[in-house]
């Protein structure tokens, strides 16, 4: 499976900022590496991107920092260049304000703390999208819980997954975008696992 497909899906441009100037544009996809938990910007693997880099996301506009990248690599092909990055909008903030980390999905779903500031890190495993499908209801319910399962059981089984079977879907899927990220996460995830 080639990156680009997931781009297409769910990816955004981003301009690429070098010593104060635009060094280019390319096409991103955010995601999180397990289990580090650092927070990346996966690109085409012949991106010029570089530590010191500032990226600034097209729909969202948050400024990004580039701390360090890597190429990841599956079945003997590079597949990425993860640009780890350092939310500037997020860092300038915080260091006014002091607050607190929520973990929401993980020590089963506890929340500790209070603060007057937190920060949401929620991680989403295909078993509670289903979940959260089944908590919003709605007319697409069914048919969004069987793209989810088919999904499921095609990366338990390690099958391929059916060239153009989320194309057949997207329609309904854009009307349903909150659900995009979770499914590519575990598509980029199960890709890392199989190289």
């Amino acid at each position: 499976m080639r990156l680009s497909r997931f781009m297409d899906m769910g990816g955004q441009e981003h301009e690429i900022l070098r010593d104060g100037k635009t060094a280019g544009k390319a096409m991103g996809l955010k995601n999180t590496e397990r289990p580090s938990g650092k927070s990346y910007i996966g690109f085409s693997p012949e991106t010029d991107v570089r530590v010191g880099d500032i990226l600034i996301a097209k729909f969202s506009e948050n400024r990004l920092q580039v701390s360090e990248t890597d190429v990841e690599v599956i079945r003997g092909q590079p597949f990425q260049r993860k640009a780890f990055v350092v939310n500037l909008d997020h860092h300038e903030v915080s260091k006014e304000r002091a607050g607190a980390v929520f973990n929401i999905g993980s020590v089963h779903s506890s929340i500790v703390g209070s603060q007057g500031e937190a920060t949401l890190n929620m991680n989403f495993d295909l078993k509670s999208v289903i979940g959260e499908i089944e908590n919003r209801g709605g007319p697409d319910s069914e048919e969004l819980k069987a793209i989810v399962t088919e999904i499921q059981r095609t990366l338990e089984t390690e099958r391929v997954i059916p060239k153009g079977f989320l194309g057949k879907s997207w329609a309904l899927l854009e009307r349903n975008s909150w659900v995009i990220e979770p499914i590519m996460k575990s598509l980029l995830e199960w890709l890392s696992k199989a190289s």
